[in-house]
C-alpha cells in the first residue's frame, strides 16, 4: 500500500481521539503527564478531568468516523481492482 493511500492517518483529530480514548479508558479522564506530553490542547491541568466541548467532541468523533469510511472505500477499491483483474 502506497503512503498517499493512507494519508488520511495523518489527521490530527484522529491522533487527538486516540490520545483522548487512551486517557478516558485508561485513566478515567483524569490529565496525567503521558497525555499533556502527548496532546496539543493547552487548556488541560495536571489530574483534573479532562475538559471537551461539544464542538471538540464533534470533531473527534466525526474524525473516526470519516478515516472508517476512508478505510473502507480503500478496501473495497482494492477488492474491486483484484477482482476485475482476475476477470
Amino acid at each position: 500500500m502506497k503512503n498517499n493511500e493512507i494519508s488520511f492517518f495523518d489527521n490530527p483529530y484522529l491522533s487527538q481521539l486516540g490520545i483522548t480514548r487512551h486517557l478516558l479508558f485508561y485513566n478515567a479522564g483524569n490529565v496525567d503527564a503521558d497525555y499533556l506530553n502527548r496532546t496539543n490542547r493547552m487548556n488541560e491541568i495536571l489530574k483534573d478531568k479532562i475538559s471537551l466541548t461539544i464542538e471538540e467532541t464533534s470533531d473527534l468523533i466525526n474524525a473516526g468516523i470519516e478515516t472508517l469510511k476512508k478505510i473502507f472505500l480503500l478496501a473495497d477499491n482494492k477488492l474491486t481492482t483484484a477482482n476485475s483483474s482476475l476477470a
